[in-house]
């Protein structure tokens, strides 16, 4: 048959325990409020019970287990912990057993609560949860609920855990590609600062260019001359020098009577 887990939690009783002493009537006033939902006001009378001085430590017990499942019915899992702490020590076996089963379900409600924003907690939880229902199991041979309570909550730490493996590996493999992004983006910034160049460097490589070409233009034209066009070139050319030489010298005399 497929359940949920049990986690309903029961309050104890007086009468069957035979309990006919001062208290019998407050606690059973107080266990009428919690039958009627009342769950604050039954806890508060169970505490005013307890600060009274039980009439005995079996009783103290008992109350502790009651206003642990008031507090638990309220859903204040904290304080149902705390209260039912209390009744784990009882020297009946059947109300220590059912305080473990009782205190199994509000850690694994603690666990919930966990288990969207601190997993590897909720983990933590569930394994004391674990704890708790084999102990009471180990008390109460017959306790179905907690047997299968057990086997639910180990399925539930191995779903967490997996999950939490997921979201590791899924991180993991962000982490990666972003860092191979980087990579890549300084790579393509490393090539293209080699493939620019600098527009200095590309006139001078021009001008070279130029040079090496009006060379080979000269060569070419020594090369076809006759030895007469050869001669007359060359007197044309020491003409010219002394003309141009005579122009900057004159040049740079008129420079110099400027007034500026």
């Amino acid at each position: 048959m497929n359940r949920g887990v049990m986690l309903t939690v029961a309050i104890v009783g007086l009468a069957g325990a035979g309990w006919t002493g001062r208290d019998a009537g407050p606690v059973k006033s107080a266990n009428l409020l919690y039958g009627e939902g009342k769950y604050a006001e039954a806890g508060e009378r169970y505490r005013e019970l307890l600060d009274g001085e039980p009439e005995s430590e079996e009783l103290r017990s008992i109350l502790q287990f009651n206003l642990g499942a008031a507090a638990y019915g309220r859903e204040a899992y904290q304080d149902a912990a705390d209260a039912f702490e209390g009744a784990l020590s009882s020297i009946d076996a059947g109300l220590g057993a059912r305080a473990r089963y009782n205190m199994g379900n509000t850690k694994f409600r603690q666990g919930e609560e966990q288990e969207d924003v601190a997993p590897a907690a909720a983990v933590e939880l569930y394994r004391e949860v674990l704890d708790y229902y084999r102990r009471a199991i180990d008390m109460d041979r017959d306790d179905e609920d907690a047997k299968f309570n057990y086997e639910f909550v180990q399925r539930r730490i191995e779903e967490l855990e997996a999950r939490m493996k997921d979201e590791q590996d899924e991180q993991g493999g962000e982490d990666g590609d972003a860092g191979q992004d980087a990579g890549e983006g300084e790579g393509e910034g490393e090539g293209e600062g080699e493939e620019e160049q600098d527009p200095g460097q590309q006139d001078g490589d021009r001008e070279g260019e130029g040079q090496e070409g009006s060379g080979d233009g000269a060569q070419e034209q020594v090369v076809e001359m006759t030895a007469e066009e050869a001669r007359r070139l060359i007197e044309s050319l020491e003409d010219e020098e002394a003309k141009s030489l005579g122009r900057r010298v004159r040049g740079a005399a008129e420079e110099g009577y400027k007034d500026w």
